[in-house]
């Protein structure tokens, strides 16, 4: 699952996830959600926090990679992998939808802008295309 994304900064900034959910969209395979401070939060056992490394107001290109056979997901950013073999959240065998959502509350007025939305069965890590 990858996407290009860009979120603008606000008065009342909030975090927000790109993430996988199962065919019965009640339960995360994987993801990440980003703090305000630009930190990844796995979406994985524990909920583990990465150095801040989102900038906001600037295009990146996020991709998560599912691994259905090891029930683990890497993230990359602009063709970085920041996290490798990270566990499913909930062990899954199908990818149903990917969500992209800012959580604005308490009164967050966060603008997200998402573009080339892309969903499909790769044989190697996601590529940046310029």
């Amino acid at each position: 699952m990858e996407a290009d994304v860009r979120l603008a900064g606000s008065s009342v900034m909030t975090p927000w996830q790109f993430g996988g959910l199962n065919s019965t969209l009640t339960q995360f395979i994987g993801g990440f959600n980003v703090a305000v401070d630009g930190r990844l939060q796995i979406i994985t056992a524990g909920f583990p926090y990465t150095a801040p490394i989102i900038a906001r107001d600037v295009w990146n290109h996020y991709a998560v990679l599912y691994k259905f056979p090891s029930q683990t997901f890497d993230i990359y950013i602009n063709g970085f992998l920041v996290a490798a073999d990270k566990p499913f959240f909930t062990p899954q065998t199908v990818f149903a939808r990917g969500d992209f959502a800012t959580f604005d509350t308490p009164n967050g007025n966060d603008k997200g802008y998402i573009d080339n939305f892309q969903i499909g069965v790769v044989n190697a890590p996601p590529q940046r295309i310029p």
